[in-house]
């Protein structure tokens, strides 16, 4: 040990100089102890801060997120259970190899969005809808009693049929196979009010008993039993 020798005699520059080195000492003390075993910072606000941003992706900004999800906020089996495959990527873009190529396409190729392919570049559509409490499927079926009467079916499958008789079809459009062709549509938009009228006129008979089908093979076999 490094010895140490000094000129003060007095009791008293004694007692001065040994106060002043327990004091450097303790510092130093503090020091190293700071660079050795530094104790754990406190990150509570920080954890806090990150569950709560997880949990406003997850569940959004209202719900606590301890339902049915689950109690633990960054847990990986919310979203990204390897059986599911329930990440967020994939409950947007799909997991069926198309994911990719859809961000690819919404991002790098045309710079659009989801927003922008559901309502165009048109942002009066979803302000509309947003202020009048809207949404797509109500837009479209009009009311969940709609929706219900579909029978799990699409709206193309009800409004035409089988994939079969939408093959059928070819490239003529709807409008095609009712009118013809659109010249002639315009002309029953311009001259008629309905396709009703267009087939009863303006009598508009009672056809509840008597189908239109029934009066014509009635009316064919009253014409035969008259040997016309």
């Amino acid at each position: 040990m490094a010895g140490h020798s000094s000129d003060s005699t007095s009791p008293s520059d004694h007692l001065i100089r040994t106060t002043e080195m327990e004091a450097v000492v303790l510092d130093l003390r503090n020091k190293v102890k700071d660079l050795t075993a530094p104790e754990s910072p406190e990150l509570t606000a920080v954890n806090e801060a990150i569950d709560r941003l997880c949990k406003i992706i997850f569940y959004g900004a209202g719900v606590s997120g301890t339902g049915s999800w689950g109690s633990d906020p960054r847990a990986e089996t919310l979203f990204d259970d390897a059986d599911r495959q329930r990440s967020m990527f994939s409950t947007i873009f799909g997991i069926d190899g198309y994911g990719a190529a859809w961000t690819q396409f919404l991002t790098v190729t045309t710079s659009s969005s989801v927003m922008r392919l559901t309502y165009g570049t048109d942002t009066n559509i979803a302000a509309w809808l947003d202020t009048n409490g809207k949404d797509l499927a109500m837009v479209t079926l009009g009311s969940t009693e709609a929706l219900d009467a579909l029978g799990g079916k699409s709206v193309v499958e009800k409004a035409i049929g089988t994939p079969e008789m939408i093959n059928a079809i070819g490239t003529k459009s709807p409008l095609e196979l009712v009118f013809g062709d659109a010249t002639r549509a315009a002309t029953w938009s311009t001259s008629l009010r309905s396709l009703a009228e267009g087939v009863y006129g303006d009598a508009r008979p009672n056809i509840t008993h008597a189908p239109l089908i029934q009066r014509v093979a009635s009316l064919e076999a009253r014409l035969t039993a008259a040997g016309l």
